[in-house]
């Protein structure tokens, strides 16, 4: 018969889907309200990324958080990371 004995902690979540479309000049990104704990960080590139939080204040559209920026022609990649 097999034992085992330990201690952890253990959790679990439903991801949040981060949506992003583009509307003329600007870039929508969008998360579901239920992520309340989690922020939007961006960063320019991903090798030795350099993750920052997004300074633009989320509004809120159909059951979404969003935030609208300029589109520009900086790469970004966006992530949602918990508080």
């Amino acid at each position: 018969a097999r034992q085992s004995a330990g201690t952890g902690l253990f959790a679990s979540f439903d991801p949040a889907a981060l949506g992003i479309q583009f509307l003329n000049s600007n870039v929508i990104i969008s998360w579901p309200m239920s992520a309340t704990n989690l922020l939007l960080e961006q960063t320019q590139g991903l090798t030795n990324p350099d993750w920052t939080r997004s300074t633009n204040m989320p509004t809120t559209v159909n059951g979404q958080f969003q935030i609208v920026e300029s589109a520009g022609y900086v790469t970004r990649f966006y992530r949602l990371r918990g508080q």
